[in-house]
């Protein structure tokens, strides 16, 4: 589920920062713009239709963001 998704990218954005932090290193992320990927095949394969419109990019960064 969509819950589960979102504990599991909260889980790795916390060691992702744990790491930084210990390594004493900045983190960067690369802006992406995922609306082209997503006009690009909207009735194709629903498996990959369903992983691009799932991936939670905001909620990825505001998860590393909260944590930092």
């Amino acid at each position: 589920t969509s819950e589960q998704i979102t504990k599991i990218m909260e889980a790795e954005a916390i060691a992702l920062v744990d790491i930084a932090v210990k390594a004493n290193k900045p983190i960067v992320v690369e802006k992406l713009n995922t609306t082209n990927a997503k006009v690009k095949n909207p009735y194709g394969n629903k498996k990959a239709n369903m992983m691009m419109s799932m991936f939670a990019y905001k909620k990825m960064m505001s998860a590393i963001k909260s944590r930092a």
